[in-house]
């Protein structure tokens, strides 16, 4: 399940690199690739890692609008007691509108989209003590809001907070806040 999601993503990054690198209609073409940490903060699952991490490829196809690939790995469970822990890698594609034009030194930004996200999920049975797994792949809506400091021409600092709405379409109790912290290269 893991390297199938990991492969969906190459693809995606490959078709993004080459649908997108024609010149855009209006302001300049801007690619920012970085990399982050980020921690469960907030919804139903608590944090089971201190801090994770991911990757990001953003293009900038007007001076307010962009659209970034993000990748994630990070582990969690639904409360503090349980025997139930989650492995989660997501894959997100998210429509961005920066409030501020890109050029400007701090910017802050909108952005929603839709996620592909591996779950492993492993549980213990309390009684017998019998660890059993459990593979999901779910397509979710997320939502984020950011705010990035550009420190050098091509050096920026970001932090943002990206909420995922997992019980949209079953029973599922994993809505849940990641919060995201990294360095990206503009180029």
């Amino acid at each position: 399940m893991i390297l199938r999601q990991w492969g969906w993503t190459g693809y995606v990054m490959t078709l993004l690199l080459i649908g997108l690198s024609a010149d855009p209609a209006c302001g300049e073409m801007m690619w920012k690739m970085g990399m982050h940490g980020n921690t469960v903060a907030g919804g139903n699952l608590k944090r089971d890692q201190v801090v994770s991490g991911g990757a990001q490829l953003t293009y900038g196809f007007t001076d307010i609008y962009m659209v970034e690939l993000a990748v994630d790995s990070y582990k969690a469970r639904e409360d503090d007691a349980a025997d139930t822990r989650d492995s989660i890698l997501s894959t997100v594609l998210n429509f961005q509108v920066h409030l501020s034009p890109l050029t400007s030194a701090l910017g802050v930004y909108l952005g929603a989209g839709l996620g592909a996200y591996a779950d492993d999920t492993t549980s213990t049975d309390p009684v017998t003590r019998v660890e059993s797994s459990e593979n999901k792949m779910r397509i979710r809506p997320d939502v984020c809001l950011g705010l990035e400091y550009r420190l050098a021409e091509q050096v920026q600092v970001f932090g943002d907070y990206r909420y995922t709405f997992m019980n949209t379409l079953s029973n599922d109790t994993f809505n849940h806040g990641l919060a995201r912290m990294g360095l990206n290269y503009c180029f």
